[in-house]
């Protein structure tokens, strides 16, 4: 129905939220989702937009209208010094009493990296169930490089001494192998042609009769 009023809205959302609880009663599934009715943004100086913006406040909208909650959001911002967030309406004149300002966050030990460049740092922003806004929690992010010793399973060990075993083994089948000369037959026979006057006493050869 369309033509409840908030009275009876409210009154009849109690009575279906008590079935939905109770073990009694059996209603259809419904889905309750809650959203934030205002858009929010955050304010912040950044030292990168000084030249585009004569004061160096960029503004950030983080929640838009209706947006469902709980929800939170994480965002990086690259910073050398600490430095300050301030949540506000982004559109100020649809909130009671035009209220702007939500809240300020001061993000503290910011420092620079080792080697002089900006810390990466990461902070969280969220809309609990009761739609109270926070900055819920800030954080520096370092990249450090470290050697480790990796240990090779049982399965690889056992793979790394096959392989061992099998170059091993090609190494001993390729050495190459010189047979030495007789040395001994030839000094016999050298004795033996001193002996004969310096003639080596072998066999003659056929002479030809031809001629």
């Amino acid at each position: 129905r369309t033509s409840l009023n908030a009275d009876e809205a409210v009154a009849k959302g109690c009575a279906l939220q008590c079935a939905i609880l109770s073990p009694v009663l059996r209603v259809k599934e419904f889905a309750i989702q809650d959203t934030f009715p205002y858009s929010i943004s955050l304010l912040y100086q950044d030292p990168a937009a000084e030249g585009q913006n004569p004061s160096g406040t960029t503004t950030m909208e983080v929640f838009p209208k209706m947006y469902q909650f709980p929800a939170s959001r994480q965002l990086t911002f690259y910073r050398r010094d600490p430095f300050c967030l301030q949540a506000v309406y982004s559109n100020p004149q649809e909130v009671p009493n035009e209220i702007k300002v939500i809240g300020t966050f001061q993000i503290n030990n910011v420092i620079p990296t080792a080697s002089g460049e900006s810390s990466k740092v990461k902070v969280k922003v969220r809309i609990n169930m009761n739609g109270v806004f926070s900055c819920s929690q800030a954080q520096i992010v370092e990249k450090v490089e470290k050697q480790v010793e990796v240990e090779l399973t049982p399965e690889e060990k056992k793979q790394e001494l096959n392989a061992m075993e099998v170059d091993n083994g090609n190494t001993g089948n390729s050495t190459n192998t010189t047979e030495a000369p007789d040395t001994a037959n030839t000094t016999a026979a050298n004795e033996k042609a001193t002996a004969n006057g310096g003639v080596d006493n072998q066999s003659p050869e056929p002479m030809d009769t031809n001629n």
